[in-house]
């Protein structure tokens, strides 16, 4: 759609100034021009190692994968490691990459121009039994990774309004850019790093115009001479600061054949580097980094 946009737009104007010849040659070299990046683009895909680790409450019992029949076959267990569960994302991806994508509702991904894709983002389903709770909240999100200093190779404006040029060093770090989004049923919850010295909280956006946006897009855009298609009507999922433990989980009751359990219930949660970010630079793409989850009842 927004290609054809910009199609129009340059149809328009060259009708009124060449003539048709020019017009169809402008056009398509605008498109082919947009495919070339694109292509460019996923070339640069980095590899990029996560670790995760999963924890609940005394009661509850956690488990992880996809269930074709009963969840009573899942691997029930307190604590979900970060081998068990990179051994679930092995199986299931072989490799982990992670790219600058984009959703608008924390389940529906984008690339950057509203293209949709199936992968650049990690999803994981996990379970939950229990014979005393019927509710799971989530308590506490702790994501880490190392603080990289960077120089970088133009001047721009970072997301601080601090104007970094070729002599200026900056400090960077993957999981400012990270999102972790939790769907079960009709609830909702997505997450972001807090505000921090190396971040800046982008919040929920709706039709937005970031065409003046500092940061990663400014670098882009001194890097570039361009901007991304779709700049002027970016929607972000809204994400919730984790002041206090939130319900993510109503389990259903009466599941003792189903799951082992009285009550049972599971979540999807997917994570990804959310491309309209501030602090979304490319050289963070194959950064290790870790999270670490507290459920609760």
């Amino acid at each position: 759609m927004h290609i054809k946009y910009v199609k129009l737009t340059i149809i328009k104007h060259f009708k009124n100034h060449k003539g048709g010849y020019i017009i169809e040659k402008v056009s398509l070299c605008v498109i082919l021009l947009f495919c070339l990046f694109f292509i460019e683009a996923c070339k640069t895909e980095k590899k990029l190692p996560v670790q995760f680790s999963m924890t609940v409450d005394p009661g509850i019992e956690i488990a992880i994968g996809d269930v074709s029949n009963s969840p009573k076959s899942l691997n029930w267990l307190s604590t979900l490691t970060e081998q068990g569960i990179n051994r679930y994302l092995l199986n299931k991806y072989g490799e982990l990459m992670l790219l600058q994508v984009t959703s608008p509702n924390g389940k529906d991904f984008y690339a950057l121009g509203d293209i949709p894709v199936t992968s650049g983002f990690i999803e994981i389903p996990i379970h939950f039994r229990s014979n005393s709770e019927d509710k799971i909240y989530v308590e506490q999100i702790m994501m880490n990774s190392e603080r990289k200093s960077w120089t970088p190779d133009v001047s721009f404006t970072n997301s601080k309004g601090v104007l970094m040029t070729t002599q200026s060093t900056m400090f960077t770090q993957v999981t400012d850019a990270v999102r972790i989004s939790m769907e079960s049923g009709s609830f909702m919850f997505a997450y972001e790093a807090p505000e921090s010295d190396t971040n800046t909280v982008l919040g929920k956006l709706e039709q937005a115009d970031l065409s003046s946006q500092q940061g990663a897009m400014d670098y882009y855009r001194q890097v570039t001479t361009m901007l991304p298609i779709g700049i002027d009507q970016v929607s972000v999922v809204e994400t919730t600061p984790l002041s206090s433990k939130v319900l993510v989980v109503d389990m259903l009751s009466n599941q003792i054949e189903h799951s082992g359990k009285m009550y049972y219930g599971s979540l999807i949660i997917r994570i990804w580097i959310e491309g309209w970010d501030h602090e979304a630079y490319n050289h963070i793409l194959g950064d290790a980094f870790s999270i670490s989850i507290r459920f609760t009842r």
